[in-house]
């Protein structure tokens, strides 16, 4: 086909979005796209990468390696490439197969563990797969090895330099990190999650001819959501990436929530200058085009991150003002109700849960309402969040791997262990995680018949290695949704009510304590922790597909009782206007 019918193709499909479409058809070597929510950013990657491969603009013997930090997001993408491209092309013979040899779509994991599959065993000196590892955490390994008090030592500061996303303590205690897991960890029949990648460092680093295989092999790296790449992803670009690479890498820094850990401040910024990169920008919001007033406070919101001044037109979100924390939760339930009425989905966001009270009592007010919901009140962080992945992960490995088979009946019986083994807790989170295994389960036997074995392998295997499951809430059958901030990130619902938007708890205490003015945007020493809480504030708000609703009330319950209370600065910031304030007495 002639690259003028499949320009003409990609135009058709992106309907005639003129920023979208240079950037698919650009002949730049180096872009870096700063992509507003809801700008189609999934959409232009998944066109830029189906275009070089449809316009044979790929070389015969390269590939095209697309990162992403979901494990979902990394499978959603190579499917929508593989439908793209004989779609562009009119060729409905192309299959998998032959597109699956021109491009690798994976999370940093995921590749790393099939660059240690090719050479663990000859480099490294392992007697097994990768997958036949017990693989933890670093927090884990100091209970599951004996180590002395110098090596704990050693564990705990590199897992902290990676939280800390420190790139040159990093590099001074990879290689003592390495020696560590090769020598003890390893042969206990452990690996750490983070020595997935450095040991691929360790590889590449003192094997310069395997090093440059993969330099030469992927003509292009794309990347989604580098705004919270860590420092091991950091390192594992470099080592990718030489002066003849293509890049094409997509991120929003107002979306970088997971500082905490590891997301390296500043990021885009420092992978602009050091590949001499191009910024453009995709601004324009598709999620919110027909309402314009979160359009405007999408844009607002923004404009607080970096120059309020820009702001020329007030948005006026709906906000409510309650005196009581009973009130509150009594309006939004009530408004739930009539979304479930409407068959509209609720999304009840908080900032946090850590089992404050607050929320003890919104959870209970649901259910003496009897209004069905499903609890993702737990973060990537939490304990038992973890806990639940590794045991299935160990699971499935050990009735999928051994057995070379990924059959309905295989995954009933995984199922049916790990359910037996949570089925009598009390802890809603090991519940809700349990739904969530099963939707994850029925969307593996919904796609087994179009992947080869090891391919289905790699993708379970990853899931579960990822901590991935909360990606399934989209699939859940509740029409309520309770969670926080953080659990429902990359997700949407019709509508979202934003609770408790109170100084101390969002703004968190921490970033509160030490401020006295109405916009703490203007308070000296706190701009980057209040740039930490606008970038949460801002993925909450761009979860609404139709409508927000955010809430706030004149006390709180606390475990030392009813306080009162201040709304939070995050209401009075400048372009939120007050048209839709409504103030509920009770």
């Amino acid at each position: 086909m002639p690259e003028s019918s499949i320009i003409d193709k990609i135009t058709q499909i992106h309907n005639g979005d003129n920023d979208q479409i240079n950037i698919i058809l650009s002949n730049e070597k180096k872009i870096i796209v700063e992509a507003a929510a809801g700008s189609g950013k999934t959409k232009v990657l998944i066109s830029f990468v189906a275009y070089k491969i449809a316009a044979k603009q790929l070389s015969s013997t390269k590939k095209i390696l697309a990162l992403t930090f979901s494990v979902n997001a990394a499978y959603k993408i190579k499917k929508d490439v593989i439908e793209q491209i004989p779609s562009i092309l009119g060729n409905k013979m192309l299959n998998e197969k032959n597109i699956s040899k021109r491009v690798m779509v994976s999370n940093y994991h995921g590749l790393c563990r099939r660059i240690l599959n090719l050479y663990s065993g000859k480099i490294l000196k392992f007697q097994k797969r990768i997958e036949e590892f017990n693989i933890v955490d670093d927090s884990e390994i100091l209970k599951k090895v004996i180590l002395t008090d110098e090596e704990k030592e050693l564990i705990n500061d590199f897992d902290q330099v990676i939280k800390e996303g420190n790139i040159d303590k990093f590099n001074s205690l990879y290689s003592q990190y390495n020696n560590l897991i090769l020598d003890k960890v390893s042969i206990s029949g452990y690996l750490t999650y983070n020595s997935i990648i450095t040991l691929v460092l360790k590889i590449f680093d003192e094997n310069k001819v395997i090093n440059n295989q993969y330099k030469s092999l992927f003509e292009y790296i794309v990347i989604d959501e580098c705004q919270d790449t860590n420092v091991l992803g950091y390192e594992l670009l470099k080592k990718l990436i030489d002066s003849n690479t293509k890049l094409l890498f997509f991120g929003d820094s107002l979306q970088r929530i997971y500082g905490f850990i590891g997301a390296i401040p500043n990021i885009m910024n420092l992978l602009k200058n050091d590949y001499n990169m191009r910024l453009v920008r995709l601004n324009h919001n598709y999620r919110f085009e027909d309402n314009q007033n979160l359009l405007l406070l999408d844009r607002n919101i923004r404009y607080n991150s970096y120059n309020p001044e820009l702001i020329t037109d007030l948005s006026h979100p709906n906000i409510i003002c309650s005196n009581t924390y009973e009130s509150e939760y009594t309006w939004i339930i009530n408004k739930v109700k009539e979304n479930i009425e409407n068959n509209s989905n609720s999304t009840i966001l908080v900032k946090s849960f850590n089992g404050n009270d607050n929320t003890k009592r919104l959870l209970e007010k649901l259910q003496e309402e009897n209004i069905p919901f499903f609890n993702a009140l737990f973060t990537d962080e939490g304990e038992e969040y973890i806990d639940f992945h590794r045991t299935a992960y160990n699971v499935f490995y050990r009735e999928i791997y051994e057995k070379r088979k990924i059959a309905k009946k295989v995954l009933e019986k995984c199922f049916v262990e790990i359910s037996d083994k949570y089925k009598d807790s009390n802890n809603q989170v090991y519940l809700s995680l349990l739904i969530l295994l099963r939707k994850f389960i029925d969307s593996i036997s919904e796609i087994s018949s179009a992947y080869k074995f090891d391919d289905l392998l790699f993708f379970i295997m990853d899931v579960l290695l990822n901590n991935g499951l909360k990606q399934y809430m989209n699939k859940i059958d509740e029409k309520v949704i309770v969670a926080t901030i953080h659990a429902f990130k990359g997700l949407e619902s019709d509508v979202v009510f934003l609770v408790d938007l109170e100084r101390n708890i969002f703004p968190s205490y921490y970033t509160c304590k030490n401020c006295s003015s109405v916009d703490c945007s203007n308070y000296d020493g706190i701009e980057s922790s209040f740039i930490d809480e606008l970038s949460v504030y801002y993925v909450a708000i761009t979860r609404a597909r139709k409508e927000l609703f955010i809430s706030f009330s004149k006390n709180q319950l606390t475990k030392f009782g009813i306080k009162p209370c201040k709304g939070s600065c995050l209401i009075n910031l400048p372009g939120i206007g007050y048209d839709n304030y409504l103030i509920i007495s009770e």
